[in-house]
């Protein structure tokens, strides 16, 4: 849920509430704040450093087996996904898939 738009939104209720014509808008915005902190209630953000560990687990390297050359970095939800992407890209069967490597800083990835 982005917590600074209900804030914002509180915010505009707020300056809303004794302005003729706005009052009613006001009570709507608020109500309308008051469901979306009960379906979703805030929670605080990952840390950047979880974050970029999840992106590289959909992160893979491919190159074609016997031909060596060009390297593609894949997408994938899985190696399966990515050596199916692979080898539609390079047009062949032949492929050798494997995810990024981590390293010690959880932005940098070798491949």
């Amino acid at each position: 849920m982005n917590v600074e738009l209900i804030k914002l939104s509180r915010k505009a209720a707020r300056e809303w509430t004794g302005t003729d014509g706005y009052s009613q808008a006001s009570q709507l915005i608020n109500m309308l704040c008051d469901e979306l902190e009960a379906i979703a209630p805030e929670q605080p953000m990952e840390p950047k450093e979880k974050a970029y560990r999840s992106i590289a687990k959909h992160i893979f390297r491919a190159y074609r087996k016997y031909e060596g050359g060009k390297v593609l970095v894949l997408l994938a939800d899985d190696i399966r996904e990515a050596e199916q992407l692979a080898m539609t890209a390079f047009g062949t069967s032949s492929v050798f898939v494997k995810r990024v490597n981590p390293t010690t800083d959880p932005q940098v990835y070798e491949v």
